[in-house]
């Protein structure tokens, strides 16, 4: 059974397909021909009078070689990771995740489930959640919105307002109890802002230190990309720890290090740090995120 581009993506993260994992599906296609399109890269370089600047060709080509070479180093270690008890684990986890997103956003499709928020509660929290609602209703539709929108939905974002998970919660939804274990856990989740402080290829971790709980999560999803694992930027996600394994699920947004904004960002919020001011903190990144055209963008590769 195939999935339509406009679904939402089989892997849990409430994306659609089309802008989630279609692109890696596509690209575990290609990777089977690899080896023959390097000896093609070879048969096809630009020979004669018609060949171009040769600078650029040799640089066309050697682009080329470098991604061919990712591809073939991605899949070993893949396979290698796959083996791994822990990995095992994350994947059967991941597995239920993407599942119980999947019933949760066709259960918003389907309009059983309307977002309330009580306004009378004018407190900033309050006036955040409104703002970040009505930039994400009015602006393009684009990945990062798609997917701050699912998981304002999906997720409790403030005290005053219901959510899907919630509502999954007080029925018990499903009879089997490592589905209801997952949604407790998806209710106990929490957004941060969080940075790379340790890097384990080999075991398939990469530890987040929270930038302001100071608290780690050996997260398993990032170090599956490899190279993508991002230690001189801050990355604010969300992070699910289930079985005492944790991934990052839902939107993610990147700032470099040097960022000026960033670094004022975190002065501010270090100062006058509190739990309930998450959609606030939310808010202000998203905003910025989506109206500074250099934000940092970054293609990642899970194992699934």
């Amino acid at each position: 059974m195939t999935t339509g581009r406009n679904q939402p993506c089989t892997c849990g993260s409430g994306r659609k397909y089309k802008h989630c994992c279609l692109h890696q599906h596509a690209a575990d296609i290609h990777s089977g021909q690899v080896k023959q399109e390097s000896r093609d890269m070879i048969s096809d370089r630009p020979t004669g009078s018609n060949a171009g600047n040769p600078k650029e060709g040799r640089d066309e080509l050697s682009k080329d070689f470098s991604s061919a070479f990712n591809n073939i180093f991605f899949n070993l270690h893949e396979y290698k990771l796959k083996k791994l008890p822990h990995i095992k684990e994350y994947r059967r986890l991941r597995r239920i995740h993407s599942d119980i997103t999947t019933g949760m956003a066709d259960y918003l499709h389907d309009g059983k489930f309307r977002l309330m928020i009580d306004i009378a509660d004018k407190t900033p929290v309050t006036e955040a959640m409104i703002k970040l609602l009505t930039k994400i209703s009015n602006g393009p539709e684009t990945e990062v919105s798609e997917q701050a929108f699912y998981d304002i939905n999906i997720y409790k974002m403030t005290p005053n307002s219901n959510s899907i998970t919630e509502a999954f919660l007080q029925p018990r939804r499903y009879r089997r109890p490592d589905k209801m274990a997952m949604i407790e856990n998806m209710q106990n989740s929490a957004m941060g802002l969080y940075e790379v402080i340790d890097i384990d290829s080999d075991q398939g971790y990469v530890s987040l230190q929270d930038v302001f709980t100071h608290r780690v999560y050996k997260v398993i999803d990032l170090a599956m990309s490899v190279r993508d694992t991002q230690p001189d930027v801050y990355i604010y996600r969300r992070v699910i720890t289930a079985d005492n394994i944790s991934f990052g699920v839902g939107v993610a947004l990147l700032f470099k290090k040097t960022d000026k904004f960033i670094l004022d960002f975190i002065k501010r919020n270090s100062a006058n740090y509190h739990t309930q001011g998450e959609i606030i903190r939310f808010y202000e990144l998203y905003n910025h995120y989506t109206t500074t055209p250099d934000s940092v963008k970054t293609e990642s590769r899970d194992i699934r």
